[in-house]
């Protein structure tokens, strides 16, 4: 798993084995050791609704993505191999991108 911050948007680049495991029921994870003992976590599952599911905090990012949405990034049916949901903000919004590295 790859991440990436921009303004307004986060990308999350998984390889396809990782979408295997998400795709079966499985979670993936990121995990960076940051100084003073600190770690950031990311944490992908998938959901059998239709409903995107976004959390975070100063520790990490938590996102669930409806297992159709996980079926046609993996059929290579969405643009440029990527699925994406935008989110609000307490200011504005946030476009969270899931890309296959393909």
């Amino acid at each position: 798993m790859k991440l990436g911050f921009a303004a307004g948007s986060i990308t999350i680049r998984i390889h396809p084995d990782e979408l295997a495991k998400l795709a079966v029921g499985g979670s993936i994870g990121l995990y960076v050791a940051l100084p003073r003992g600190h770690e950031f976590r990311v944490k992908l599952n998938q959901t059998q609704t239709e409903q995107w599911h976004f959390d975070s905090d100063p520790t990490g990012l938590w996102l669930t993505v409806p297992r159709t949405q996980l079926d046609v990034l993996g059929r290579g049916q969405s643009d440029m191999h990527c699925i994406q949901q935008t989110f609000m903000t307490h200011q504005d919004e946030v476009l969270i991108r899931l890309e296959l590295d393909v």
